[in-house]
């Protein structure tokens, strides 16, 4: 929890623009209070967290997150105080009759765009309620974004705009509005790449600084699942669907010369042979496209 105090005190109580949070320290946040918490009910674990932001990044859609949550830190003098006790295990136990607590209640607060590489151009951000996370009892009602250049949008739970970006470093205030009529302002940050297309499948070169497409930006299709599940929110079953493009060093000749295979969960004690690879071999030679 210790990365979670320390966002609390510099940037959930920050006034300073020049202090900003971003998508990486919130998914940080979120990871420590979902591995810190006894009651997860109503907590989505980051594994499922990050496949709703990928789904919303196909969809051409840029979720915004937010955390309001209250949570308890261990007061470093709890011991020095008589708070608590350790005994010779390093087990750790209540003094009978303390004059406090042995924890300090804080508060944290993190808004920000949950993708930190956006492609510019018109853009639609959206404020899932999945995607919100709080325990206070002073709720959120709205989250008011500026995003520079006069386009300041009033985004209620679940709502969505489309705004334009250009590209740069861009600077966002995101003012909260909370169910007691208290304000709560945080700043954050992104980086607006160049575009060429808004297809989320641009990619970049290794060591390369220079967009790349798919060849003419046809060659993308979309793979959809065989058999349907049931999502971890609503319990609905949905099929999957996933957009693949192709590169080649020259799209004059699209041949796959030096195919690199990626194995996901690996697992060193698996019972399951090699087959595996051969399987994947046999749907590289099966692709309508020539290696």
């Amino acid at each position: 929890m210790a990365e979670l105090d320390t966002l609390s005190n510099v940037i959930t109580n920050n006034t300073n623009p020049s202090i900003k949070t971003s998508s990486f320290h919130l998914l940080q946040a979120w990871q420590e209070l979902y591995d810190a918490s006894y009651n997860r009910s109503a907590m989505l674990k980051s594994e499922w967290l990050d496949d709703l932001i990928i789904g919303k990044r196909i969809s051409d859609t840029i979720p915004i997150g937010v955390l309001n949550y209250q949570f308890d830190v261990f007061d470093s003098a709890a011991i020095t105080d008589n708070l608590i006790y350790q005994t010779s295990d390093t087990m750790l136990h209540d003094v009978v009759g303390r004059s406090r607590l042995p924890y300090i209640t804080k508060n944290i607060f993190l808004a920000s765009p949950l993708l930190y590489f956006i492609k510019a151009g018109s853009v639609k951000f959206q404020l899932p309620t999945t995607m919100i996370l709080q325990n206070r009892a002073i709720t959120l009602t709205s989250l008011v974004v500026d995003f520079g250049g006069g386009q300041i949008v009033t985004f209620m739970p679940g709502n969505s705009a489309t705004v334009q970006l250009q590209t740069g470093t861009l600077s966002l205030s995101c003012t909260a509005n909370f169910s007691n009529g208290t304000q709560k302002k945080i700043y954050s940050t992104l980086e607006v790449t160049s575009s060429n297309t808004g297809n989320f499948l641009n990619g970049r070169v290794a060591g390369g600084g220079v967009d790349i497409l798919p060849c003419n930006n046809n060659n993308i299709e979309t793979i959809s699942a065989d058999v349907p599940f049931a999502d971890y929110i609503t319990g609905i079953n949905k099929t999957g669907q996933i957009k693949v493009g192709y590169y080649y060093a020259s799209c004059s000749d699209p041949t796959i010369r030096k195919p690199v295979i990626v194995l996901d969960g690996f697992d060193p004690g698996t019972k399951e042979k090699f087959k595996t690879f051969t399987v994947i071999c046999t749907m590289i030679e099966m692709a309508p496209i020539p290696i």
